[in-house]
């Protein structure tokens, strides 16, 4: 789990927050040395952590139609990234049934992050 030690929630309204990153995390120190970047495996493990905050629900990814990775993400540039999600139930007899999911990542106009896909329950 990377809440509340890789980044921090800063501000959530809806499907909406602003993240705070931790540019002291060891993970920065191999990823990599003197020029950090969020690698991309965090990215989406973000997306995954603030569904499953926002549902109340441990959600995992299940499937990835499309992921695209359009800028690195330097924390020391980007401290703060905002994320954008969307999604809606596959199955609506099910409260915590598979969610499709779109999101994105962003600092200011810069896009970082563009996902669809599907998380499953656990």
């Amino acid at each position: 789990m990377l809440l509340n030690d890789f980044y921090t929630i800063e501000e959530l309204q809806g499907t909406h927050a602003v993240l705070a990153l931790n540019a002291a995390h060891p993970i920065f120190a191999g990823h990599f040395p003197g020029q950090p970047v969020v690698p991309g495996a965090c990215e989406l493990q973000m997306v995954s952590e603030m569904l499953s905050y926002i549902e109340g629900v441990e959600y995992r990814l299940q499937k990835a139609d499309q992921v695209k990775f359009l800028t690195p993400v330097d924390p020391r540039r980007y401290p703060r990234l905002e994320l954008t999600l969307r999604y809606e139930r596959e199955d609506m007899g099910k409260p915590a049934g598979p969610l499709r999911v779109t999101a994105t990542l962003a600092g200011g106009d810069t896009t970082f992050l563009k996902f669809t896909g599907t998380f499953r329950a656990e």
